[in-house]
């Protein structure tokens, strides 16, 4: 059970990175691969971690899955977990806008959520998983260009600003 008043640190539910790293490194040397380094960890946001940010974010921003014209982004995202929430609410909240599920994925997954991932292998597993593995539904999300590819803490301030603007649309 999470506790909703976050009274412990986050690593009372995950490992700490260091802990990641070698169990990842772990993994990776049993699959005969290496160069997983202790600085180099992946943190995955638990679902109910997710639940809990997408609550809020409708707290704080009431009918917000229910407006057609807003966007969201993860520009950060590992396994698109909090994209797949951000869809599934997207989803159930535009039902009375746009009745038919089909154009209403397609409006959601072409118009309102945008997703950077910092290799291919986290940006193949996020679009597989937002797609529901459907290849028509992956199909437009990388045609939409709004799901990339790129790591923005590697970026120069204005590398940031127009990667981020060519992915919105405002270049």
């Amino acid at each position: 059970m999470i506790d909703r008043n976050f009274s412990y640190g986050v690593f009372a539910v995950i490992p700490p990175p260091r802990r990641l790293a070698a169990i990842w490194a772990r993994a990776f040397a049993a699959l005969g691969r290496s160069g997983c380094s202790p600085d180099a960890t992946l943190v995955f946001t638990p679902k109910p971690v997710v639940q809990m940010m997408s609550d809020a974010l409708e707290a704080q921003n009431p009918g917000i899955f229910s407006d057609p014209d807003r966007t969201f982004a993860d520009l950060f995202s590992t396994a698109g977990l909090f994209l797949m929430e951000l869809v599934r609410r997207l989803d159930k909240g535009l039902a009375d806008a746009i009745p038919d599920q089909d154009e209403r994925l397609r409006h959601i997954l072409t118009r309102q959520v945008f997703e950077m991932s910092h290799n291919a292998i986290l940006h193949d597993n996020t679009l597989e998983a937002v797609s529901g593995g459907v290849p028509e539904r992956r199909a437009w999300l990388v045609d939409s260009g709004h799901f990339q590819v790129g790591n923005l803490a590697h970026m120069t301030s204005e590398e940031r600003d127009k990667t981020i603007a060519e992915m919105l649309g405002d270049s």
